[in-house]
């Protein structure tokens, strides 16, 4: 059968002090850092220098884990967010 796509959630988002970091061989991804999670933007990093580079947004994305060197986080992978 066809694959069951994924739930994609809002969530408004408060970021932590130190909480972005520009990823890619052109700084084209976006990592963020929340209290309890981390956000995974690829190709958004324009789009969050765009917006100011907000502390505060809303996120549209899935959740996912991230498993980094034998750890493991909960991750939203990010399709949009707006400040």
């Amino acid at each position: 059968g066809s694959e069951v796509p994924r739930p994609v959630v809002k969530v408004r988002v408060k970021l932590a002090e130190e909480s972005h970091r520009f990823m890619g061989d052109h700084d084209q991804h976006v990592k963020l850092f929340a209290k309890d999670f981390s956000l995974v933007g690829f190709n958004l990093a324009q789009r969050f220098i765009e917006l100011g580079l907000p502390q505060e947004f809303t996120a549209y994305g899935y959740l996912k884990s991230n498993c980094y060197r034998g750890k493991i986080t909960k991750e939203l992978s990010l399709l949009d967010l707006c400040a």
